[in-house]
């Protein structure tokens, strides 16, 4: 396999600003301790991997195809949602060489002229063991109709789009040449080891928290005038069973001791769907950022099974309330497509609710006195709360819809800004408006004028729009819609050894988006040629600014960074992390 230089990161300069004060939780800057040894050992060998092929096809997420020098077929199907961009693939189906040749061959058949109508109109066998698959449906005229490709992720949701024919058995030929790399590199696909713990960028599927796990709470012995928003980071194995392993589990230095002592307590109560490498359990790292609200506002919980979300619609949760300080917080949240939570939420002052609440009356008076009337989409008035730019606004507007007894258009509302994933809409009717007027009331009750404290460094969870990594789109014209993550800083001591990681830390990002090197923290226990790689370059990630009340604030951010080698690469469009021109994709407002 021929080497190809790694893709670096695009560097940021850091902007000069006032400096910034520690944060309430996570808020000890200083080096991880060196009598901890690794949670993974640093002479695990890993195998080599050369990127085959990456499809991007219209009106879906790219998928990348690859062979592992320990004998495997890769299939990567990336996320599409902006946040899920900041993370590596939740889901990788891993196959047999001989398993992709037969699926290769059926497709082949199914799509040949001598199959019968009726035999190209079934399903071809799934290619894939466990939770991951990829399934294919053959029209009656594959020609005229195509084909339906579907992949299945680890939750058992399927992201599925009609290709043509020709498309999939150009997909069924990149396979077949990642079957012969694989085979000719090993003969038979090496199988997975419960001596060591992966990483969630080595399984098939990653350790998956069960819904029904106990939400943060505030312990009693913190009081209730003392407590606010804090994240928590924590650190732990989940063995083959779904169970956290007690002696694993550590918290990342600087939280408070009562919160560190409650999220430990927490997380040892979880339980998880066990992560998996082509259909086998395998003990995974895990990473978490515990939240806890005073505000005791509970995360959205999903629905018991996946089919009942298809058959009752999203859930969708519009909170308003007053917070102590006297601003105004509004949390929209809901269920997307494919079965994850969209949330967000943006903090408002109660003279800027009196006044949008007027205008919205003033909208609902005029559209009742045209009770027939019918407006085209272009021509849809709407009424925000909040400022053009700089955060999210609460948008009622007319639906693009019709309402079912009417010609006239319903009027709606939703949360736009940065949450741009958020297209759950709610209709806006009296109780709603009758939350945001009782907020309002008891919010000036509250605080006369809500304060906006310079210099003070929230929690990621405590501003309306979190600082985020923006991902980088390749301007390829073959490959519109291939984009990849930003890794970690990848150094050369590892690249030896072909070695990945995790380290979980947090650092104050300022106002302009820039890193502050010393307030770096990282977890104890990572491996410390990637925890200094990321101390040493830190600087050089520039993140989209924080907001709150749509003013740019300083935020600890809490997160995993992940450092893996780049694959080797089979032509120069073979994969996201393979040479090729590349453009910043900002985030938008």
């Amino acid at each position: 396999m021929r080497r190809l230089p790694c893709v670096l990161s695009t560097l940021a300069a850091l902007a000069a600003g006032a400096p910034v004060l520690p944060a309430h939780a996570q808020r000890s800057p200083g080096r991880p301790s060196a009598a901890e040894p690794p949670v993974v050992p640093l002479d695990v060998w890993r195998p080599r991997t050369l990127a085959i092929a990456t499809f991007a096809p219209e009106r879906s997420n790219p998928s990348m195809i690859e062979a592992t020098e320990d004998g495997w077929v890769v299939l990567r199907h990336l996320e599409g949602e902006l946040e899920a961009r900041e993370r590596p693939s939740a889901s990788r189906l891993l196959a047999r060489p001989a398993e992709v040749r037969r699926w290769a061959d059926e497709v082949r058949a199914r799509l040949g002229a001598g199959e019968s109508a009726h035999a190209r109109g079934a399903e071809v066998t799934p290619l894939g063991q466990g939770h991951s698959r990829l399934q294919v449906t053959v029209h009656e005229r594959p020609q005229q109709v195509g084909v339906y490709v579907s992949f299945v992720d680890c939750a058992g949701i399927q992201r599925g789009y009609t290709a043509k024919a020709d498309d999939l058995l150009r997909m069924a030929e990149r396979l077949t040449r990642a079957a012969q790399v694989a085979g000719r590199e090993s003969p038979e696909p090496a199988l997975p080891t419960l001596q060591r713990a992966y990483y969630a960028t080595e399984v098939g599927c990653p350790a998956s928290p069960a819904a029904t796990n106990p939400v943060p709470r505030f312990p009693d012995e913190v009081p209730a005038d003392a407590r606010r928003f804090e994240e928590v980071g924590v650190r732990l194995v989940v063995d083959t069973a779904g169970v956290p392993e007690p002696a694993s589990i550590a918290v990342l230095p600087g939280a408070t001791p009562a919160l560190a002592r409650a999220a430990r307590a927490l997380v040892e109560r979880w339980r998880y769907r066990p992560a998996e490498v082509a259909g086998l359990p395998v003990r995974q790292v895990v990473t978490h950022v515990v939240a806890f609200d005073p505000a005791g506002l509970a995360p959205l919980a999903p629905p018991p099974r996946p089919r009942e979300y298809w058959m009752r619609g999203p859930t969708l949760r519009t909170e308003v309330r007053a917070d102590a300080d006297g601003w105004v917080r509004v949390r929209f949240a809901g269920w997307r497509l494919n079965h994850t939570v969209t949330a967000g939420q943006d903090w408002f002052a109660p003279d800027s609710v009196d006044a949008w609440l007027a205008r919205v009356r003033a909208f609902l008076a005029a559209d009742s006195a045209n009770p027939r009337l019918v407006r085209t989409p272009g021509e849809r008035p709407v009424v925000a709360l909040g400022p053009d730019s700089g955060g999210n606004r609460f948008v009622v507007a007319h639906s693009i819809d019709y309402v079912s007894d009417t010609s006239r258009l319903a009027v709606i509302g939703h949360l736009r800004g940065c949450a741009v994933e958020l297209h759950q809409e709610v209709p806006v009717d009296a109780p709603l408006l009758a939350a945001f007027a009782r907020a309002s009331r008891e919010a000036r009750a509250l605080r006369t004028t809500p304060p906006r404290r310079a210099g003070r460094v929230h929690a990621s969870g405590d501003v309306g729009c979190p600082p985020a990594l923006a991902p980088v789109a390749a301007r390829h014209r073959s490959a519109p819609g291939v984009w990849r993550h930003r890794m970690g800083p990848y150094p050369a001591s590892m690249a030896r050894a072909r070695a990945r990681a995790e380290v979980l830390a947090s650092v104050v990002v300022d106002t302009l988006g820039a890193p502050v090197p010393e307030t770096l923290v990282t977890m104890p226990g990572a491996d410390p040629r990637a925890a200094d790689a990321l101390r040493a370059d830190i600087r050089a990630f520039g993140f989209e600014p924080a907001t709150r009340g749509g003013r740019r604030v300083a935020v600890r951010v809490v997160r995993p960074w992940y450092f893996a080698p780049p694959p080797e690469c089979d032509g120069d469009a073979a994969a996201v992390d393979c040479p090729r021109e590349y453009g910043p994709m900002r985030r938008a407002r």
